[in-house]
Parts: structure tokens; sequence; C-alpha cells
């Protein structure tokens, strides 16, 4: 079975387009419960997955950070 240089192009665009997806997930999913701007830092992950080192870097600081308190949280401590 031959592989020629198209295939080869073809594999490193689908796992470009699975990293660039994965960290873009990712990174939105994280906001969501970290942020009060998750659309902004969806896109900065969007932007930044296209850097490999510094996407690990972007998601591992996102998920460093404390979450954010939800309205349903706040109530039920202050009840408590």
């Amino acid at each position: 079975m031959n592989i020629n240089l198209t295939q080869y192009g073809h594999l490193i665009l689908l796992f470009i387009a699975g990293w660039v997806s994965s960290v873009t997930y990712f990174s939105n999913q994280l906001a969501q419960r970290k942020s009060k701007y998750p659309k902004a830092l969806s896109i900065i992950g969007f932007v930044v997955s296209f850097i490999p080192p510094v996407a690990l870097v972007y998601l591992l600081t996102l998920y460093l950070l404390k979450d954010i308190p939800r309205n349903s949280e706040v109530g039920a401590s202050s009840n408590a």
C-alpha cells in the first residue's frame, strides 16, 4: 500500500482540526465555570490553540483558577 504526501497532509490537517476543536471546547467549558466572560476566553482559547505549547499553558491556567460562585450557590451559602 502506497501512502503519498497528500494522504499525510490530510492526516496532519485532521489532527490539527481535532486539536483546535478540542482546545476550544475545553477552554469554553472551563471559562463557563471560572469567568464572568466565557465568550472572550473561548475566543482566546481558539486563537492560542494554533500554538500548542501556549494552548496547554492557557488550559492549565484556566484549570487552576478558582470557580466563581453561581447565583444558586451564593443563596445557599448565605442561608447556612
